[in-house]
């Protein structure tokens, strides 16, 4: 997990290692109202990948609202680990930009971990 501002990010596996997730979450009002979900988009490197922001309770610990993308794509793995920006569409409201300074490193002490 990295925090950049009012943004932040968690990535991981499933706990069976085949599914990857990147959670992306911000303090800023996306419009998520309690327990809705809604599509959540990201583009990294000109690419679109997709998934579901969940609101529970309002908002989620320590006042973020956001989601996560699960993916086995190899492409968004790449992307995450190789580009350095990150942009946010909620389908809702508030289009921000997460810094991913620091992901492949981060995803190569995570592989260790797991092996």
């Amino acid at each position: 997990m990295r925090s950049d501002g009012p943004n932040s990010v968690q990535m991981g596996v499933t706990a069976n290692q085949e599914v990857g997730y990147l959670g992306v979450f911000t303090k800023a009002d996306i419009g998520l109202q309690n327990g809705n979900q809604s599509q959540i988009f990201v583009s990294i490197a000109g690419h679109l990948y997709s998934g579901v922001a969940t609101s529970t309770s309002g908002v989620l610990k320590g006042g973020y609202s956001g989601g996560y993308i699960l993916t086995d794509d190899p492409n968004f793995k790449r992307d995450v680990a190789k580009q350095y920006e990150m942009i946010v569409f909620p389908e809702t409201k508030g289009t921000f930009v997460v810094d991913l300074k620091g992901t492949y490193k981060a995803m190569a002490m995570g592989r260790k971990c797991l092996s």
